[in-house]
């Protein structure tokens, strides 16, 4: 018997409301929240009266708080507007929608009307029953303003992803540079060296050594090779070494002296260089030529140096 009295106890107080002292701190942020926001907003009962309203639907339409709350919703809207309200709020009674939007003009104390974006959504209890609207309103001119805001935070982050793209594309640029540049090197600086050094003599341990290096450097430079631009793929190692003499501003005289080799020696190298290049005309400059290839700039037209 004392177990079934403290049993009904424990019920009735598990189904009493909860005191205003245990309101929990999420209630209270939303409370902040609805008082706070710069969008009207109100609670009403089903038939459309007004059972709370913040600062910023006041401030809308010219009311203190209690005059408003002696008003329903129906009553705000312009006369000739009023069935189509009263249409959307009973398919919300009937349960039919749960959220409705619709743009009409609310007349303000002064009877002045305002145009906006008016949005009504059910609230209902654990069971089902709908207790209240919650009523949203914003003005047309703050729609202007979201719009306009929305746009130029997309326009911003267009120009972001624009620059983004131009970016991965100079890096890219870059790194396509800096594999021809690598693979240009090698074939000018270290493998005529080691051509040079094949045809000297060498004992059986230094030629293996040599033969090691000249393996090894080949697999460096083999993924390279796939990658370069066309300018200097069918040149030979001693085409670019005498090509980027030329482009240093090295005479022909100079080029042999340096190179260690005969002045018809390097004017054979640079005709060779020439014909690859498809200049067959004398007026066009090789230097010039070479340049404006790794710059992508216009040949420009000139007189070879003697």
């Amino acid at each position: 018997m004392g177990r079934n009295r403290r049993s009904s106890s424990s019920r009735r107080r598990d189904t009493e409301p909860l005191p205003q002292a245990a309101l929990t701190e999420g209630d209270e942020i939303l409370r902040a929240f609805f008082d706070q926001i710069d969008i009207g907003l109100a609670v009403t009962f089903p038939d459309g009266r007004f059972v709370r309203v913040n600062g910023a639907l006041c401030a809308l339409l010219g009311y203190q708080a209690s005059a408003l709350r002696q008003h329903g919703l129906t009553d705000l809207i312009v006369p000739d507007q009023r069935s189509r309200l009263v249409a959307v709020m009973a398919q919300l009674q009937a349960g039919e929608k749960q959220r409705f939007q619709i743009k009409p003009e609310l007349l303000r104390r002064d009877g002045r009307a305002v145009s906006g974006l008016l949005t009504l959504s059910v609230v209902s209890d654990r069971v089902g029953r709908i207790r209240h609207l919650l009523v949203s309103f914003q003005e047309g001119r703050d729609l202007v303003r979201t719009k306009m805001a929305l746009k130029e935070r997309t326009d911003s982050l267009s120009e972001v992803n624009t620059a983004l793209e131009v970016l991965l594309r100079e890096r890219e640029a870059d790194r396509l540079e800096m594999k021809e540049t690598m693979l240009t090197n090698a074939k000018s600086l270290i493998l005529p060296y080691l051509e040079k050094l094949k045809s000297s003599r060498l004992d059986i341990r230094q030629r293996t050594y040599l033969n090691l290096i000249e393996s090894n450097l080949n697999e460096i430079i083999s993924p390279l090779t796939q990658r370069m631009s066309g300018h200097y793929m069918n040149f030979t190692p001693m085409e670019i070494q005498v090509a980027n003499l030329v482009k240093e501003g090295q005479r022909t005289k100079d080029i042999a002296v340096i190179l260690g080799l005969s002045v018809r020696t390097i004017e054979a190298v640079r005709y060779r260089i020439r014909m690859k290049l498809g200049l067959k005309r004398k007026g066009t400059n090789l230097r010039s030529t070479l340049l404006s290839m790794d710059s992508g700039q216009p040949v420009a037209v000139q007189r070879d140096p003697p």
